[in-house]
């Protein structure tokens, strides 16, 4: 594009546009940072993260929860000079995620819907859980089941933040855990045998 519009009005284009794509790029990894550990601070005043996660400084941020998110995406994006599939990957793995949670954003619409007698919210919610799981099957479910490999740190996170709140898991949450994890034991035998490739 810098190309195209230096031919179009002279150097100054392809500047604008190179300063244009760094603003860009800043202030995409300035939210990059913020909006995750923003989301780990509310889910450890939701007691779904441990103390640590929620841990404020002196000027009222998010210590631990910053530097998580900050080491993780160093590693991700030091991941781009080995291969050149990590960022499609990555997206791939993160469009299935939205289209799990948009699917459960479906399924509380359904029960509000249902419990208020609210029945255009019902419907709404019918439409949105019918749509996502099409938009998964579409997807393909390689990368739904490869997703569920991520979420096994997760669970032991959890499983601490209710130990250390003297807190028990409920019976239906051992029970998603474990058919995650199952699901996930599968996808481990799938990658190794090649049937699900990790380009």
């Amino acid at each position: 594009m810098g190309t195209i519009l230096s031919q179009l009005v002279g150097p100054w284009g392809a500047a604008l546009i190179s300063l244009g794509l760094i603003v860009s790029v800043l202030v995409a990894w300035l939210s990059w940072t913020m909006l995750p550990a923003e989301a780990f601070l509310m889910m450890t005043k939701d007691r779904v993260l441990t103390r640590s996660f929620g841990r404020l400084n002196s000027h009222h941020a998010p210590t631990t929860a910053l530097w998580v998110t900050a080491i993780v995406q160093c590693l991700f994006l030091c991941s781009l000079l080995f291969t050149t599939y990590a960022y499609r990957f990555a997206y791939t793995l993160g469009t299935a995620a939205g289209l799990i949670v948009y699917f459960f954003v479906g399924l509380a619409q359904i029960k509000d819907g249902w419990q208020q007698r609210a029945y255009g919210q019902l419907v709404i919610g019918i439409l949105l859980t019918i749509f996502e799981l099409l938009s998964m099957t579409l997807a393909g479910w390689r990368q739904v089941m490869i997703l569920s490999l991520s979420l096994l740190p997760g669970f032991l996170i959890y499983w601490q933040a209710r130990r250390t709140r003297k807190l028990r898991l409920a019976k239906n949450e051992w029970l998603a855990m474990g058919l995650i994890s199952i699901l996930a034991v599968v996808s481990l035998v799938l990658i190794l045998n090649g049937t699900i490739p990790i380009e």
